[in-house]
């Protein structure tokens, strides 16, 4: 899996996503709601960050996204 955006074809019952280190690609526009972990670390990820705001009311206690190419402002929320 190359392009990151199938990360929406993950069941949103998914409360760990560890996918750290592997050479994935393209823009992240989503992350399941379930999650309390999303690792996203050492890929070459691009484009603006995600916006995990609304994660963070949910469940989400840690996000990993280190090592990537993003770009932008993280919301003060986070």
């Amino acid at each position: 899996m190359e392009d990151c955006q199938n990360l929406k074809n993950i069941n949103d019952s998914f409360r760990v996503i560890k996918l750290k280190s592997n050479k994935f690609k393209g823009t992240v526009t989503y992350a399941p709601l379930g999650a309390y972990l999303v690792d996203l670390s050492e890929n070459s990820l691009e484009g603006q960050l995600p916006l995990f705001d609304s994660y963070l009311n949910l469940s989400l206690s840690h996000l990993s996204l280190f090592d990537n190419h993003f770009m932008g402002e993280i919301s003060p929320s986070i």
